[in-house]
């Protein structure tokens, strides 16, 4: 019973429930994935702490809470900036102090979570004629849920819980007039990935609303037959918006800001061909055609509109594949050959080097700044033939010290992003047998997402740290001629094909 069961005719009356549906129905199903993202959130904090990586000056996290009106909110305008001044990197929170709070959340709230799925388990004990009976659990697990996110009290993190709110009120309601911080766009690239799971959101709750059920599909008529999709493109519309904004705000000039925001306005016809195929199953069912058969319909994709759903789909895959390679991890890989060896660093650091980004920040106590941990980076010997030379298809500055994990990275993200553009879909599964793979989907789009904040991360660190000349290991050194000579190929790469900066 996911978010697309609404497309089975409404005569077909109660279920025929699977067991995983029966002892793991929606609502749990979408409380549990979003712990799954507290745990990705966390654990990726976690690791580029440990990697030498420091994510509060990447996410410019001051200790107030509020990132910095002064510094450069986005590298797509801040490269036609010049450097800035010096920061006060005490300013900034201490990477070591982001996540400990982050994981006692997490705990408490997987705590919370397996309470009340234990105790609905045990309640109806994988009977399906018992689920409406003890639906109260889920519901009263749900409020509990929300409680903690919206309580006002000093209690379950607040300064967490505060962060995050203020991040999602940015992402909403900001003026237009207001700078894009590198938080709230990786903040709104992780919430494209809840597309489905925010369509599962609505579906849930008109299971537990009163005269709801966790056993028959939820009937949505008229302006009920839209929210899914409405909210399911909201994620992807916060991005599109917080595009524009860049665009704007670079007074028209930044390409790379107009180019990202024709990624994610790609996502809407995946999203709303889809919703539209409800029609395709309808018709059929008012000429006398079996369920069974309307579905087998679709599923062979024997109307035009299934076959326009599936170039949208292909589009979409393609070009935010691309997109991701190409401009979020600043990879040559896709690149023509013609502008390879010139977008990935300044002028000056002519050798390829594989290592770690060591950077002064202030201690978790507030004290005097001490470097983060640092593994001694391993240099790349250039070939004769090519001094520009540096790991097939990657970049010239590699802070991770294996290349192998860059072309895992590239492959799984290819295989996982066409697989995340299908389950866009809102009527390719209408059978409750597919409900586990469906959630399977869900749960590997929530790594592959995960996956992409490391390599995302990184390479805005690279970036700052050549824009605000705050970086040490791999780029300490760079000086004020060669920042310069930094934004001058970050101007020079608006004008050329290829790359779009």
């Amino acid at each position: 019973m996911d978010i697309d069961s609404e497309n089975l005719p409404r005569d077909a009356g109660a279920l025929d429930l699977s067991a995983f549906n029966a002892s793991f129905p929606l609502p749990y199903r979408v409380l549990l994935l979003a712990g799954a993202g507290i745990a990705c959130w966390v654990t990726n904090l976690h690791i580029l702490y440990l990697l030498g990586i420091d994510t509060a000056f990447a996410l410019d996290i001051r200790r107030d809470n509020k990132p910095s009106p002064q510094s450069p909110p986005s590298m797509s305008t801040a490269a036609r900036q010049p450097p800035p001044g010096p920061l006060n990197f005490n300013s900034f929170a201490h990477p070591a102090t982001l996540y400990p709070p982050v994981y006692k959340l997490l705990i408490t709230y997987t705590a919370w979570i397996s309470v009340g799925w234990i105790a609905f388990r045990l309640a109806t004990r994988g009977d399906a004629e018992l689920m409406d009976d003890y639906k109260i659990f889920p519901i009263i697990t749900t409020l509990g849920a929300l409680f903690a996110l919206l309580c006002p009290f000093n209690l379950f993190q607040k300064r967490e819980r505060t962060i995050f709110l203020q991040c999602v009120r940015r992402c909403l309601v900001s003026p237009l007039d207001q700078p894009i911080h590198f938080s709230d766009v990786i903040f709104a690239d992780i919430f494209t990935s809840y597309a489905k799971v925010i369509g599962d959101m609505w579906i849930s709750a008109c299971c537990l609303w009163p005269g709801g059920s966790l056993v028959r599909l939820p009937e949505l008529e008229g302006f009920s037959s839209f929210v899914v999709p409405l909210l399911m493109s909201l994620p992807y519309f916060v991005r599109f918006r917080q595009c524009i904004v860049e665009y704007l705000a670079s007074k028209q000039q930044s390409s790379r800001s107009l180019f990202n925001a024709v990624k994610y306005a790609t996502a809407f016809p995946v999203i709303f061909l889809s919703a539209a195929q409800r029609l395709v199953v309808i018709q059929p069912m008012d000429n006398e055609m079996s369920a069974e058969s309307a579905q087998g319909v679709v599923w062979h994709g024997e109307y035009r509109l299934f076959r326009l759903w599936l170039l949208a789909v292909f589009i979409n895959s393609a070009y935010s594949f691309w997109w991701d390679v190409t401009n979020d991890w600043g990879f040559d890989i896709l690149l023509p050959s013609s502008r390879k060896h010139h977008t990935h660093s300044p002028r000056g650091h002519p050798e390829p080097r594989v290592g770690k980004l060591i950077s002064a920040t202030s201690t978790p106590s507030g004290g005097v700044s001490t470097p983060l941990p640092l593994v001694q980076p391993m240099e790349l010997q250039p070939s004769p033939e090519d001094p520009n030379s540096y790991p097939y298809g990657l970049r010239r500055v590699l802070l991770y010290r294996d290349p192998i994990v860059y072309y895992i990275a590239i492959i799984l993200n290819l295989i996982l992003r066409f697989i995340w553009s299908l389950k866009l879909s809102t009527h390719l599964h209408s059978i409750a047998e597919l409900e586990s793979g469906i959630f399977l989907m869900e749960a590997l789009e929530l790594i592959r997402r995960w996956m992409w904040v490391f390599v995302r991360v990184e390479w805005e660190v690279i970036k700052k740290g050549h824009v605000d000349g705050r970086a040490g290991g791999d780029l300490r050194g760079a000086n004020e001629l060669e920042l310069m000579l930094f934004h001058e190929d970050s101007t020079a790469d608006e004008k050329q094909p290829g790359r779009v900066r």
